[in-house]
């Protein structure tokens, strides 16, 4: 899993072998980046409040996104 490092607007991903409570935890902390960069952003506010589309303006919001399936795809593996 790709893990976030670094605060502000350009945060650095390094690749590392974590425990599930690890990723958990590190993809809420990504989740929340995220949101906080649509949220900052007029022209994707207004995108999701009137259309309902989410952008992903950010450079990191496929890392995140690819982050969140890989979980995903690990607890349907576990659940079945």
């Amino acid at each position: 899993m790709k893990m976030m490092s670094g605060r502000g607007g350009s945060p650095k991903f390094t690749t590392e072998s974590v425990t599930l409570v690890q990723a958990l935890d590190s993809c809420i902390r990504q989740l929340e980046f995220m949101r906080r960069t649509r949220v900052s952003n007029p022209i994707s506010l207004l995108c999701h409040s009137l259309l309902g589309v989410e952008l992903n303006l950010h450079s990191s919001s496929s890392i995140i996104t690819e982050n969140c399936r890989k979980i995903r795809q690990f607890v349907s593996k576990i659940i079945e």
